[in-house]
């Protein structure tokens, strides 16, 4: 409920009996505020922390600030969000319009919570996601951290966009190569078993699957002792 807490304007707390007040985040030049938000020391300098106030305590300021203003609380999410925008701004601006969110007046009032929340929320059919795979340095920087993962990453479509219209041509792809196989075996030939399309994507398959084999394992080792699945080492 980050929003709830979202105000914006001047920031005011209290130490030794008064109030002191911080200026707002939307009156300070986006270069400016990524390096007043690199670390608590820069935002106490900035901010005319008190220098009696301990450093605990300025760390608490500054993350209650970010809250305040609608910033993230981590000071490299927001570094990465001006670097996005420095890049891709333009088909970020048209992806985001299309779902109800403004990038240059919420960018500039600040709210980048907001729109880093947006954007990982994005269809995965946009307009900076097309630029962003075309560009051949992004790209194979792309499938080397892929190779460097132990296990693939998965593959099927969001659950946020598997629409009854995806998943009726889902369905069609999968009867489709149900038929070229009938028609390959009719004609002599011996086709492999049948992909169905992916489906969804969520981690219900994997815990399945895990499940089951747990439930073998278990199965074996009652029925045929010292066949079960044995402790590594």
């Amino acid at each position: 409920m980050f929003w709830a807490y979202e105000a914006g304007g001047r920031f005011t707390y209290r130490h030794g009996g008064r109030d002191h007040k911080i200026p707002a985040a939307v009156g300070v030049h986006h270069e400016a505020l990524l390096q007043i938000l690199d670390s608590p020391s820069t935002f106490a300098t900035w901010a005319k922390v008190d220098p009696d106030v301990p450093a605990v305590v300025v760390d608490q300021l500054l993350e209650a600030y970010c809250t305040h203003q609608g910033l993230p609380a981590n000071p490299d999410d927001a570094t990465y969000l001006v670097a996005l925008l420095s890049v891709y701004g333009d088909e970020l601006e048209v992806d985001l319009r299309k779902v109800g969110v403004d990038l240059r007046t919420e960018f500039q009032a600040r709210h980048w919570r907001l729109l880093l929340n947006a954007i990982s929320r994005l269809p995965y059919a946009t307009h900076w996601r097309q630029t962003m795979l075309n560009d051949p340095e992004t790209a194979e920087r792309i499938v080397r951290a892929q190779e460097r993962q132990k296990e693939k990453p998965k593959s099927g479509i969001p659950i946020a966009e598997f629409t009854q219209d995806v998943a009726l041509l889902r369905d069609a792809i999968t009867t489709l190569r149900g038929v070229q196989a009938a028609i390959a075996a009719a004609a002599g030939g011996r086709p492999g078993a049948i992909e169905p399309y992916p489906g969804p994507i969520t981690v219900l398959g994997s815990v399945e699957r895990d499940v089951r084999q747990r439930d073998h394992e278990a199965l074996v080792a009652r029925v045929l002792p010292g066949r079960g699945s044995q402790p590594d080492g």
